[in-house]
C-alpha cells in the first residue's frame, strides 16, 4: 500500500551497489538495471582546483558486477514494480495506514482510502517501509536513535554544461564546502551540496539559481548547471531503531535506519533488509518455518545495517574533515596509496563484507584437530552464489556423499537442494573448505553452516541445526 496516488518521478537514491546487483540477478531483474543505468566503475575525491586527492575503483572486489548501477530511484521502483506485477503482486495506491493495533494472533490495520473511506483489516504480518515517519515504527513505540549531522544539504537532478568527470562519481571539497556529483542516464547528474545554518532560509524546494550558485561557489568556476528538474533540501542522519521487529511487525529501509547518502548505501540497505526478510517470511507462510526464523531478521539486519551506518559515517567524516582542513588554510595533498586498505574500503562500499556471524541461523561442526581455514567465514556471502539457482537452501558437498545422505534428503525435501560441488565445478577454497567438507548456502546466498569433514556426524549436526528454524517433511524409516 502506498499513500501516494501516483508514482513519484524524483531521482532520490540513485546508486545500486554491486552486492545489490547480485541480489537482483538472483531475482531475475538484473538485465533491466544493466540496460537502463550508468555503470560507474570508479570514484574520485578532488580538492580545490579539482586536484585529485584520492581515486578508488571497484576492480578486484570479487563480484560479478564490479561497478555501481546509477539510475534515478523512480526507475528502480518502476523496474521492481513491473517484476512484482509479473509475479501476481500489486500496489494499492492512495491508501494511508492510520493506525496499527496488536490483536490476539494478528494485527488490526486501519486504512483510509481516498475513494472509499475508512476500513479496518486483519493481517498476520506487516512490513513497514514508510520512511523516517513510519506509522509501523510508531505503533511499535520505537524511535530512531543516533545523531543528526551538522548543517543542511541540497540535492538536485540536473544537467551540467561542463561535466566534472564523465561516468565517475566525484566529490569536490573546498573552503566553502563540498559538492558530490553522481552520473545518471541521459547525461544527467544527481548533485549533493552542503550548506551551513546561515543558508537555512533558502527556498524549499531550492531554486535552480540557488543550486547553480552553491555548486559554482564550491568549484570556483561555472560548470553550467541547467535543466534542473527536481530539488530538495534536507538534513543527514545516522540513526537506527532499537529493534527492527516485534514478532508481527518488521521495519525495512528508512523506517528502521537512516545514514548519510554520501556513501550511497541507504537504499541498498533497505533492499537487503527486504531480501533477508522475504525468504524467511515465505517459509513461515508455507508452514515450513519455526519462530526462530523470523526472530533472526532483527538480529541479522541490525548487525548489517549498523555496519552500513558505520561505513557511511566513515566516508561522511572523511569528506567533512577535508572541508574543514581546506577552510583552515591547510594544503590538501593526495593520499598515499594503500592497496589492501583501499580494497577493503571498496568491498565495504560495495556491501560485500556483510556478515551475519553470531546469528542463531549460523552454525558449524569441525572434526577433531580441524581448524577454520582461509575463505569466506560463516555468516558471510558465498562468493559464487550466482552459480546456485532457485530459492532453496543449497548443500554443497565437496566430498563423497556420507552414508546418511538419503535420509537427510528425505527429511529436508523441498527445502534443501543437495549439490555435488565437485561435478558442478565449484571451488572448495572459495567455500572455505579447501580440503573438502559440506557447506550450506542459505536462500539469500549467505553461508549458514559448515561441516568439516562432510561425514555422517557432520550431516547429523547440520540436520539438528536446520531443525532449530525449519520444519522438516515426512521422515522415511
Amino acid at each position: 500500500m502506498d499513500r501516494e496516488s501516483e508514482p513519484h518521478h524524483q531521482a532520490r537514491a540513485t546508486a545500486i551497489e554491486p552486492a545489490t546487483l547480485e541480489t537482483f540477478a538472483r531475482a531475475g531483474v538484473i538485465n533491466e538495471f544493466l540496460r537502463f543505468a550508468v555503470h560507474v566503475h570508479q570514484s574520485r575525491v578532488c580538492g580545490p582546483g579539482r586536484l585529485t586527492l584520492a581515486r578508488s575503483s571497484f576492480a578486484g572486489i570479487d563480484c560479478a558486477y564490479e561497478f555501481q548501477c546509477c539510475l534515478p530511484q523512480w526507475r528502480t521502483e518502476e523496474i521492481l514494480l513491473a517484476h512484482m506485477e509479473r509475479l501476481g503482486g500489486s500496489v494499492e495506491r492512495g491508501t494511508t495506514v492510520t493506525s496499527i493495533e496488536q490483536g490476539d494472533d494478528h494485527l488490526l490495520v486501519t486504512l483510509e482510502r481516498a475513494d472509499s473511506g475508512r476500513e479496518t483489516v486483519g493481517a498476520r504480518y506487516l512490513v513497514g517501509a514508510g520512511g523516517a515517519r513510519s506509522i509501523t515504527r510508531s505503533s511499535m513505540r520505537e524511535g530512531l536513535e543516533g545523531e543528526t549531522y551538522a548543517g543542511r544539504y541540497v540535492v538536485a537532478d540536473a544537467r551540467l554544461a561542463s561535466p566534472v568527470a564523465a561516468g565517475e562519481g566525484t566529490v569536490v571539497v573546498s573552503p566553502k564546502g563540498f559538492v558530490l556529483f553522481g552520473p545518471l542516464p541521459g547525461d544527467r547528474w544527481i548533485i549533493f551540496v552542503d550548506i551551513d545554518e546561515d543558508h537555512a532560509g533558502i527556498a524549499d524546494p531550492p531554486t535552480s539559481d540557488t543550486v547553480a550558485a552553491l555548486v559554482n561557489e564550491r568549484l570556483g568556476t561555472d560548470v553550467g548547471v541547467h535543466d534542473v528538474c527536481w530539488t530538495s533540501h534536507f538534513r543527514m542522519h545516522r540513526r537506527m531503531a532499537p529493534s527492527l521487529a516485534d514478532g508481527r511487525r518488521f521495519l525495512i529501509g528508512d523506517a528502521g535506519h537512516l545514514s548519510s547518502p554520501i556513501a550511497g548505501e541507504g537504499l541498498n540497505a533497505a533492499l537487503m533488509d527486504a531480501a533477508d526478510l522475504a525468504w524467511k517470511l515465505a517459509l513461515i507462510l508455507r508452514g515450513r518455518g519455526r519462530p526462530l526464523l523470523l526472530e533472526s531478521y532483527a538480529i541479522e539486519r541490525r548487525m548489517a545495517d549498523q555496519h552500513a551506518l558505520t561505513v557511511s559515517d566513515l566516508l561522511h567524516g572523511k569528506v567533512m574533515k577535508l572541508v574543514k582542513a581546506s577552510a583552515g588554510g591547510f594544503a590538501l595533498t593526495p593520499a598515499p596509496p594503500d592497496a589492501d586498505r583501499d580494497l577493503a574500503l571498496q568491498r565495504s562500499r560495495a556491501m560485500l563484507d556483510v556478515s551475519y556471524a553470531g546469528s542463531p541461523l549460523i552454525g558449524e561442526r569441525l572434526g577433531e584437530g580441524i581448524y577454520r581455514s582461509d575463505g569466506p567465514a560463516l555468516g558471510e556471502r558465498y562468493p559464487d552464489r550466482l552459480a546456485l539457482a532457485g530459492p532453496r537452501h543449497h548443500l554443497l558437498l565437496f566430498a563423497a556423499a556420507p552414508a546418511n545422505l538419503t535420509r537427510f534428503q528425505g527429511r529436508w525435501d523441498g527445502l534443501v537442494e543437495v549439490v555435488d560441488a565437485r561435478t558442478a565445478g565449484l571451488d572448495a577454497a572459495r567455500a572455505g573448505v579447501p580440503e573438502g567438507g559440506a557447506v550450506l548456502v542459505r536462500p539469500d546466498g549467505f553461508i549458514g553452516f559448515r561441516a568439516i569433514p562432510a561425514d555422517t556426524a557432520g550431516l547429523d549436526a547440520l540436520a539438528a541445526h536446520l531443525a532449530t528454524y525449519l520444519i522438516e517433511g515426512d521422515v522415511s524409516p
